[in-house]
């Protein structure tokens, strides 16, 4: 099982803020993404892959969930 938690707080060490935090999210264990304001097109680009990344290292115990 994946951490919504723990994938996000991974996910704001490589700079992409997400809602996870309210209790609506972590009780269901989901992340929120939404684009506000001006971004780059290249950091939208490049986050599936580190999201990917996010997960196989939760998979392969390097994360720890709370």
């Amino acid at each position: 099982d994946f951490s919504s938690e723990t994938i996000g707080a991974r996910l704001e060490n490589e700079g992409y803020y997400l809602s996870y935090r309210s209790s609506y999210l972590l009780k269901r264990n989901w992340l929120q993404v939404c684009l506000m304001g001006e971004y780059d097109q290249r950091d939208i680009e490049a986050f599936p892959s580190i999201l990917a990344s996010c997960l196989d290292m939760e998979e392969d115990g390097i994360l720890k969930a709370k």
